[in-house]
């Protein structure tokens, strides 16, 4: 350090050549009040699209609430099931369980 208090710093010497460079022309620089105007007019039509989706959204939303209603769709469900476990033990009540039993180990074999 120098009696001044600050650190010497060698004095740097740039002796390559400064890259050439030329100013950029009209039909480079982006014209901003035309990509202004294109950038509003997608918001626009993003937001005429967005309003016509959650409109048609809303419409089958009330077709599909129309057509089956929550106990109905319990209810059916509830009657498919029963159904099935019905034909289940149908079928399992035909066949004697040494059968079954010969059968099930043969389906899992495969």
């Amino acid at each position: 350090m120098s009696d001044n208090g600050k650190s010497e710093q060698p004095k740097l010497n740039f002796k390559g050549q400064k890259s050439q460079t030329q100013p950029a022309n009209k039909n480079q620089r982006a014209d901003s009040s035309n990509s202004t105007n294109t950038s509003m007019d997608e918001l626009f039509n993003s937001n005429t699209q967005l309003k016509a989706m959650t409109e048609g959204l809303r419409e089958l939303r009330k077709e599909l609430m129309s057509m089956l209603k929550r106990e109905e769709i319990e209810d059916l469900i509830q009657k498919t099931i029963s159904a099935i476990m019905s034909k289940i033990e149908e079928t399992m009540s035909k066949k004697s369980k040494p059968k079954l039993i010969k059968e099930l180990k043969h389906n899992m074999k495969n």
